[in-house]
């Protein structure tokens, strides 16, 4: 195989492109924004707030998603905002009909996108704590309603104090771990003498917040006095305290509602008689959802609110007195059992028809929606006889499954696994027909990707009964991602996921979606989202059941286009590279520019546009190496000609594909055998003239060739054939030139070439050469 005559390139020239690639700096790009915390903690419906974010690498965040409906803009008449790393303020408007809660908020630069932070919807007006209120002679002056955004610091209190009248019930709630921070709340309600009224700690359905409600028996000043547990204290400790005529609630009943229907709801709590709670609405949309449902006092001036899962399944309220199993509530199944265990030692029945060989699966919900309980079940038959006994673990609310044996009537037992009860204890069943299911779930809730880049996902699948392949899509964000990885092959338990983003998005933007899983279950296809309450749980690591509404929302961060990090040539590239008809192996050196120092990995080429006849063996750049090669086959088409290819170098760096085309790379096909002739010297008449034959083999597979004079004018003769052997490229012959010729005389003489190479004749016709004749 020969190297390309016009594409060479030395070792040391080698070696000085390389020691000159290394000193090439790497192109790093910045941190992708990061919330510690804003000021305030909520927004207000029906208002315009001004949100200041504080964190990391905020300068130049353009972009403000939020899970709840708002008008976002960059707060205008601040100074300098937006230029600064450490915060940045955003206006946000959040229509009057969005009821209070807690969302989820993220902020996008061009360097991608944060975390989720959680931000409060609230309809109470908000002051800031003041700093000097940490000893009860200083506590703040408050007016009710109202909520005040502070911080604990370390073994200090923090006190408020507020006017009430005698008969005034106040509630006091503090928003801290439901808000994902760290702060584990006391609060004490004092008189003026500083004795206490009331205390809370840990209640129930608040993950670990605090909440308490009184009624005052006289007028008077009264303070309000805040720690945390540990005595912990910082930034990461704060709270937002809320103090007005609000509900306590912690629970809807029944906790779901049934697509396409209006459910009329109740709501159990500390402080909940009397309050009002409007129907929730569903239609095809909510599928797999939550809503939040605002819960009022009539004329109250600030409310507080539930959570409801949106459901496929008919609901069954149980109906008391059903604590033993022959006053089990009837219940249709698949459906969804609902009741509460008001009274001690409660435990709730239902009777339901199962078929023989019937198999139906039970899941419990009770704690991801407020409720305290821990389900333990019993299952039974029509004699009585116990066929099934299961209580939740973990983050597990209570999930089986059973095979019935027989025809008949059935009976579930649901109880508190510690015997618990009370109005708050709550709980749903969902039961529905067996089949073969899939549940995935991914490790990260938020990922970043160079504009028109690609950006990976682990995607975790747990299994069943269904083993068969998951296909996987991007909902949410509109078409044109491109999807590799995409499939979670038969038996598999994950895959990583590849998706190159559409070029529409622009840099700076959060793009929200959710990664579905699709399959084919016997005559059925299922569709199910990735949940992402893994990561959120990480994020706020005192948060063990994050908003239900927030599992599954994952969001893209779009950074600059990826920049060149290797760029491919031609070694010392010429006008052209020529090519002989079935000539040998023709080897094109390639020199790969490393341009950032990190990229180490091997580059693969491609070929395309070759004539035909031509075909080509690419040597890719290996790893940690800069040189490659095409190897160019011809074959026995390829046709004498001009033509122009192309060579396109593939490579991938931090997931990030890139490309390098030489997109006309000139190619000129020319016949094996090239024939020269030179006169030597001149000849008088009568003698003779000596003329050098020498060939040029442009193919190893050229043998013999021989030679015959295309054409003589009268006067010369010469040899009817010439033939140079296979080993030697040059010979001399003799031309006889007539006695008769003038003297000074020039005379056109051309010779052609004649081989074979396998079937194929070969010629080369020499250029015309000028014999002259010289003085006798």
């Amino acid at each position: 195989m020969r190297t390309a005559r016009t594409s060479s390139i030395t070792n040391a020239a080698r070696r000085f492109l390389f020691a000159w690639l290394l000193m090439i700096p790497v192109a790093l790009l910045g941190a992708p924004p990061s919330i510690q915390r804003t000021t305030p903690y909520a927004v207000a419906p029906d208002k315009s707030v001004d949100v200041t974010f504080f964190g990391k690498d905020l300068a130049g965040a353009t972009h403000l998603w939020t899970s709840f409906p708002a008008k976002v803009e960059l707060t205008p008449d601040i100074e300098k905002n937006g230029t600064e790393g450490g915060k940045i303020t955003f206006r946000l408007t959040v229509p009057a009909e969005t009821p209070i809660g807690v969302g989820g908020v993220r902020l996008a630069s061009s360097q991608g996108v944060s975390s989720l932070a959680l931000l409060m919807i609230d309809d109470l007006p908000t002051l800031a704590q003041n700093p000097r209120n940490r000893k009860f002679e200083t506590a703040q002056a408050i007016t009710i309603p109202t909520a005040v955004d502070g911080t604990c610091e370390g073994t200090s209190f923090d006190y408020y104090r507020f006017s009430a009248k005698k008969g005034q019930r106040v509630s006091i709630e503090v928003f801290a771990q439901r808000l994902g921070t760290q702060l584990d709340a006391v609060v004490r309600l004092l008189d003026s003498e500083q004795r206490e009224l009331a205390y809370s700690d840990d209640e129930l359905g608040t993950q670990s917040d605090s909440r308490l409600s009184w009624v005052f028996q006289k007028d008077g000043d009264y303070t309000i006095q805040l720690r945390d547990i540990n005595y912990g204290g910082g930034a990461a400790h704060r709270y937002r305290l809320r103090v007005g005529d609000f509900p306590l609630v912690t629970v809807p009943y029944p906790m779901g509602a049934r697509l396409g229907e209006e459910r009329s709801l109740e709501v159990a709590g500390p402080l909940v008689e009397g309050a009002e709670v409007p129907a929730i609405k569903t239609d095809a949309d909510d599928r797999d959802t939550a809503k939040r449902v605002p819960v009022r006092f009539p004329g109250g001036a600030s409310s507080s609110y539930v959570t409801v899962l949106t459901s496929d399944l008919t609901d069954t309220l149980e109906v008391e007195p059903n604590n033993e199993r022959e006053k089990a509530t009837p219940a249709a199944v698949p459906g969804a059992l609902n009741g509460r265990f008001t009274t001690s030692k409660d435990r709730d029945f239902f009777r339901f028809e199962a078929k023989k060989g019937q198999r139906l699966s039970f899941r419990g919900i009770t704690r991801r929606m407020g409720s305290p309980s821990d389900l333990f079940f019993r299952l039974y038959n029509a004699k009585g006889a116990m066929l099934a006994e299961i209580e939740d673990s973990g983050s597990d609310e209570g999930r089986f499954e059973h095979t019935f044996a027989e025809d008949g009537a059935h009976v579930l037992m649901v109880e508190d696994l510690l015997r618990r009860h009370g109005p708050e204890h709550a709980y749903r069943v969902e039961v529905r027909e067996h089949a073969p299911r899939f549940s995935l779930r991914v490790e990260a809730e938020k990922f970043d990707a160079p504009k028109g880049g690609v950006f990976v996902a682990k995607v975790l699948c747990d299994r069943a009964g269904y083993d068969g392949p998951v296909e996987l899509s991007i909902d949410g964000a509109g078409e044109g991602f491109e999807l590799s990885g995409h499939v979670i092959g038969k038996g598999k338990k994950d895959t990583t996921l590849r998706a190159r983003v559409p070029d529409r998005f622009e840099t700076g933007q959060a793009v929200p979606f959710r990664i579905v899983g699709t399959a084919k279950v016997g005559e059925q296809t299922i569709r199910t989202t990735a949940s992402s309450i893994t990561p959120l749980r990480k994020s706020f690591s005192r948060t063990p059941y994050p908003p239900v509404e927030l599992d599954g929302h994952l969001a893209i961060g779009i950074r600059p286009v990826f920049k060149d990090f290797f760029k491919v040539s031609l070694v010392a590239p010429a006008d052209e590279i020529l090519v002989p008809r079935f000539g040998d192996d023709l080897n094109v050196p390639i020199v790969a520019q490393r341009i950032d120092k990190g990229f180490k990995d091997p580059i693969g080429l491609e070929v395309s546009g070759l004539p035909k006849g031509l075909t080509a063996t690419v040597n890719a750049v290996p790893k940690d190496k800069i040189g490659g090669a095409i190897v160019l086959k011809p074959g026995p088409e390829l046709a004498v000609g001009e033509y122009a290819f192309q060579i396109r170098a593939r490579a991938t760096f931090q997931n990030q594909p890139k490309e390098s085309t030489l997109a006309n790379v000139k190619l000129r096909v020319v016949e094996p055998l090239q024939l020269l002739a030179a006169p030597i010297g001149s000849g008088k008449p009568g003698q003779k003239q000596k003329v050098r034959l020498s060939v040029i083999r442009a193919s190893s597979k050229l043998g013999a060739v021989e030679i015959v004079w295309d054409s003589l004018p009268g006067g010369i003769k010469g040899p009817a054939t010439t033939t140079i052997p296979a080993n030697q490229n040059e010979i001399e012959v003799e031309l006889e030139l007539a006695g008769n010729l003038p003297p000074n005389s020039l005379h056109r003489v051309a010779a052609l070439a004649r081989a074979k190479i396998g079937d194929a004749n070969i010629e080369s016709k020499s250029p015309v050469v000028l014999v002259k004749v010289a003085k006798p």
